[in-house]
């Protein structure tokens, strides 16, 4: 379940097999805008139906999460499947409807791992039940406890992500794609997360395309000293969500926050504080 940020973005053109499992960036010359796929290892790459071979990927992050099935995954995507060079698949899905889902913006302040696990446990499968696709950004240790968690409360993890609608990406390489000199950069932010958001977003069940985000990149620049990043990004996220409504929660230890001034500040930048 760890994943590995690659320091350049190597790309790869329809018909190559690929090297490793893991989110590309979907470049397409013709008919739409870049998105993002994941794509497994061994697969070839597929053309597209729109703009045939005139299509390129860009690896971002080369990752061992739960994959989604290839054949449904091209299939949201307009793509001709590259395995098997005769197959077709449906349209690429319609937006998600705006307003379609209310805004939220929790904040958890957890005394341990266990707290922190079983409420964002509650969330996931809640979420997963009703048809909503799951984001986590997350730490391999927080990662690996909320897998363990999830399938003792019976949620098929392996299904749903297979599916797309549950991903997992480490949280400290995300964070590290849209950072310059220790300050979130908003473009960056919208082409890496903002891609793996609408990805997401398209893999929902859900009647409202409700999409659920757990992300702790904050909490991590918060904990290397860095509260003006930290704050400098919720303030990112809230203005991603006033974009595109969606639930989004995020978790600071209480270790880290000793003064009541670090609190307030914390929780100025959210809708909802769990405690």
């Amino acid at each position: 379940m760890s994943a590995s940020l690659v320091p350049f973005f190597p790309e790869f053109a329809p018909g190559e097999p690929a090297r490793s499992t893991g989110v590309y960036r979907v470049i397409h010359d013709l008919h739409r805008s870049p998105h993002t796929a994941t794509v497994l290892k061994g697969d070839e790459f597929p053309v597209c139906k729109e703009c045939g071979d005139r299509v390129r990927y860009q690896l971002w992050l080369e990752s061992e999460y739960f994959a989604q099935d290839w054949g449904k995954n091209v299939s949201r995507q307009g793509l001709i499947d590259g395995s098997h060079g005769k197959t077709q698949f449906g349209s690429q899905p319609q937006p998600s409807p705006e307003g379609g889902q209310q805004a939220v913006h929790s904040v958890h302040i957890y005394g341990d791992n266990s707290a922190l696990i079983l409420r964002l446990c509650a969330i996931v499968s809640s979420s997963l039940k009703v048809g909503d696709a799951v984001l986590i950004l997350a730490t391999p240790t927080h990662r690996a406890l909320l897998v363990e968690q999830l399938t003792t409360a019976g949620v098929d993890v392996r299904e749903h992500a297979r599916a797309g609608r549950f991903l997992m990406v480490d949280a400290a390489e995300a964070l590290a794609t849209f950072m310059v000199d220790g300050m979130p950069n908003a473009e960056l932010f919208a082409g890496t997360i903002g891609l793996l958001l609408e990805d997401a977003r398209s893999s929902s069940r859900s009647k409202e395309s409700g999409l659920t985000v757990f992300g702790e990149s904050v909490a991590l620049l918060w904990d290397r000293g860095n509260k003006k990043g930290a704050i400098a990004l919720e303030k990112l996220w809230n203005n991603t969500l006033n974009q595109r409504a969606f639930h989004l929660h995020c978790a600071y230890p209480r270790s880290g926050i000793v003064q009541p001034e670090y609190e307030s500040l914390i929780c100025q930048t959210h809708s909802h504080v769990l405690m």
